[in-house]
This record gives structure tokens, sequence and C-alpha cells, in this order.
């Protein structure tokens, strides 16, 4: 398995659903940029921020000691959080976990290999770590994350392959 690094949207989606335990069992390492961990924790009035610590303890999040620095200029007009997440992957040969999509397209664009939340879900499914992707889709859809009707469809879609 390769390793991860992870953004701020993904780690605070896992930590709504309570499962930040997918991201080390589907990767070997996973890394958070520091320019992540602050942002996602940040406010510390919101209920994921004690379980992305809680994860970080246990060691099933290792948060860089030094984020890399991106020098490309396609990475300028990306949150800093976002930029350290490809800047990193790039450096480590990880995959680029995001949900930004200008994040994503910007990392694609290096040649990274990239998963956002969604994907992550599906691929626990596939991988029998959860029952089904989809309730858990559309519980971050109601709790206000930004999830498409493209996402619903390919949940639903890897919920009903064998």
């Amino acid at each position: 398995m390769p390793d991860a690094v992870v953004d701020t949207t993904v780690l605070i989606a896992l930590g709504h659903l309570d499962r930040l335990d997918l991201l080390p069992r589907l990767y070997d390492r996973v890394w958070v940029p520091n320019a992540v961990r602050r942002e996602a924790m940040r406010d510390p009035q919101f209920y994921e921020v004690p379980r992305i610590q809680r994860a970080i303890d246990a060691a099933l999040l290792r948060v860089m000691a030094q984020d890399a620095v991106g020098t490309d200029s396609r990475l300028s007009d990306l949150g800093a959080g976002e930029a350290a997440v490809i800047a990193s992957a790039s450096e480590l040969g990880a995959v680029a976990v995001l949900d930004d999509w200008q994040g994503r397209r910007a990392a694609r664009s290096l040649g990274l290999r990239v998963i956002g939340t969604v994907g992550l879900l599906i691929a626990g499914g596939r991988s029998g770590l959860i029952t089904a992707a989809l309730p858990l889709v559309q519980e971050l859809r109601s709790a206000g994350f930004r999830i498409g009707t493209h996402e619903l469809d390919a949940a639903r879609a890897a919920d009903e392959s064998p």
C-alpha cells in the first residue's frame, strides 16, 4: 500500500463520521502537513477536533515535522493546506487525499494519484472495512458537506456492485 498525505476537509469529514481509522487501514502511512493540522484544529468547538487529535495521538495520523514547499506555479492559487498536501505527496511519492477541486486538478496536473473522501469511503466498502459507502456519503451531505449527485451515484454504484 502506498503512503497518503491528507487535507483538512477529508480529516474533518472522516472525523465527523468517526471513521479516521479508515486511513491507516487503506494506506501504509498517513501524513498530515502542519498547515493542515493547524487548519483542522483551528476551531476547538467542533466535535471533530478531539477525534482528529486522538488519531494523531494514537499515531494513526503522522504530523509532518516540516511541510514540503511546492515551487510549482500551479500551487500558487491554492490554500496553504492544499499546497502543502500536493507538495508533500509529490516529494513522498504518496497519494494526495483532498476534496478541493482546484487542488485535485493541480495534483493531477503534476501526475499525482488523487482520491477524496467519497473515494475513500468507496475503497473502504470494497475492502470490507465498512458495510456500505452510500449511507456515510448521505450523512455527510445531510451535515452540509459538499457532496454532488455524481458522488452519490458513485457510492450507490459501488455499494451495488459485487
